[in-house]
Parts: C-alpha cells; sequence; structure tokens
C-alpha cells in the first residue's frame, strides 16, 4: 500500500474503497467531510504537485530551448566552415590560374628571346653546332695528313735501316775469340753449368762459414728466391730432373737463406729436410 493516497481522507497508505472513515460515515448515513487538517494537507499537497509539475515543465520546455539552441549553433557552423571551404577553394583556384598565365608570359617571353637567327636563318644553337662541325673536320683532315707523312718517313727510315743491314759483311773473327752463336731454341730442363758450379762452391764455404755472407750466397739465395732459370720438360722423367734440380738448389742455401725462402712461399721452418721437401713439392 506503499505511495497510495485516500482520496476520500487524504491520508497515505490506503485506497478510498478501504478507507475506514468514509465507510463508518456511509454506515451511518451522513456525508463524509474530511478534517479540516487532512483538507489543509489535502490542499497543500495538490499545489505542491502543481508547481512541481510547472517546475518540470518549465526544465523540460529549457532544455528543448538549450538543445533547439545548440543544434542552430552547430547547423550555422557548419555553414560557416562550407562556406569557408568553398571561399578558400576559390581563392586557390584563381591563384593558381594567375600563376599558370604568369608562366605562360615568361615562357612566351623566353621562346621570344631564344629564337634569333642570322643572316643565313641559323638560330645562335644551330650556328655554333655548325662551326664546331667544321672545326672537327678540318682538325681531323690535318690528323690524317700528319699520320700519312709520319707514315711515309718511318717507311723510308726502315728502308734505309734494312739496306744499311744488307750492306754489312760477314763477322770477322778478332784474336782468339770465337764467333757468336745464337743458342738454339728449346726449353731448359735443367741447371746450367754456371749455376752447378756456384752450388759448389757454396757447399765447399759451408763447412767454414756458415753464417757468413758473400755476393755468391747473395747471389745464388736471390736465384733461389724466384727459380726462374729451372725449368720442366715434357718427356718422361721430366718431373722426377726437375725435382731433383730443386732440391739440390735448395740444399745449398743457408739456414737464413732458406728461412727467406719459407717466408716468400708461407711454409712455416722446422725441419731442414721437411722445410726443403715442402718447397720441392710446392714448386713442382
Amino acid at each position: 500500500m506503499a505511495g497510495r493516497t485516500c482520496y476520500k481522507c487524504g491520508d497515505p497508505y490506503h485506497f478510498a474503497s478501504v478507507c475506514d472513515e468514509y465507510k463508518e460515515a456511509k454506515s451511518r448515513g451522513v456525508p463524509f467531510v474530511p478534517p479540516p487538517q487532512k483538507a489543509q494537507e489535502r490542499r497543500e499537497r495538490l499545489e505542491r504537485e502543481a508547481r512541481e509539475e510547472a517546475t518540470r515543465r518549465e526544465e523540460k520546455a529549457r532544455r528543448e530551448a538549450k538543445q533547439k539552441r545548440l543544434e542552430e549553433l552547430a547547423e550555422k557552423r557548419t555553414y560557416e566552415d562550407e562556406r569557408d571551404e568553398r571561399l578558400m577553394r576559390m581563392v586557390r583556384e584563381e591563384l593558381l590560374r594567375n600563376k599558370e598565365k604568369d608562366d605562360e608570359g615568361i615562357i612566351v617571353r623566353k621562346v621570344k628571346k631564344v629564337v634569333r637567327t642570322n643572316e643565313q636563318g641559323e638560330t645562335l644553337e644551330e650556328e655554333k653546332e655548325r662551326l664546331r662541325r667544321m672545326i672537327a673536320m678540318a682538325e681531323m683532315d690535318e690528323e690524317d695528313f700528319e699520320d700519312d707523312e709520319l707514315r711515309r718517313l718511318h717507311g723510308r727510315a726502315d728502308g734505309l735501316i734494312l739496306n744499311d743491314k744488307r750492306k754489312r759483311g760477314k763477322e770477322m773473327v778478332v784474336g782468339n775469340s770465337p764467333p757468336m752463336v745464337t743458342p738454339t731454341k728449346g726449353q731448359r730442363t735443367g741447371l746450367s753449368s754456371g749455376v752447378k758450379l756456384r752450388i759448389a762452391e757454396i757447399r765447399g764455404n759451408e763447412t767454414t762459414a756458415a753464417g757468413c755472407s758473400s755476393p755468391v750466397l747473395e747471389t745464388v739465395g736471390k736465384i733461389a728466391l724466384s727459380i726462374k732459370h729451372v725449368t720442366v720438360g715434357t718427356g718422361p722423367g721430366a718431373r722426377e730432373e726437375y725435382e731433383a734440380n730443386c732440391r739440390e738448389l735448395f740444399e745449398a742455401l743457408t739456414i737464413d737463406k732458406l728461412k727467406d725462402v719459407c717466408k716468400a712461399e708461407r711454409i712455416v721452418y722446422g725441419k731442414r729436410e721437411t722445410v726443403i721437401n715442402r718447397l720441392v713439392k710446392g714448386g713442382s
């Protein structure tokens, strides 16, 4: 029954159908008259409810007016933004058109300035190109003339030298010197006699001065570092002969020279026989 009010007596928490005072007055057959206090409370309640209803209507109207004003402001702002956007687009288009007109004017002025011709109807660039070609052709003709003359002079000089050689007689023997003999062509497959003599001399000197340096040692050391005079043949047994020559040459070197050869060939120096074997196998 909470929240209910009797419209007869004005008491809350019950309906008019269950109002005891109303039933009592009805059973006695007299009209029901609510007490003055309850009537006053009922009037105050009605007035309060009327004021609250008016307040609610005013608040609702105020909120609606505020919402409407906000919507109008939003529409106005949207319209202004769109208008500003249209104006800015129009300004940009106008600036772009003016810039294109200015560029076209500059291009036209440049073209008018560039198109200048000489008496032959050629532009400046065409005249420059024609003069360059003319100068280049003249230089090429001059170089060809100089080359032809130089070739002729060389030919005449070669002919004179050949004639001079043909006029020479046979070589005469001077004293006890034999005539010069041109060695036959072919591939050397061993050590020369001079190198073999130097190797024998070094071996004889090793017993007396192993650590000393002599011109013969330096010469043979340099020969050993390159081994350019030791060649290999193509016949059977040529490889074995080449390895024997290389071994003979390395065995003739001193310890310091052999270390230099190992350093040049990037071989770690150890026992002499092992190092010589590695050098011989690496050279072959």
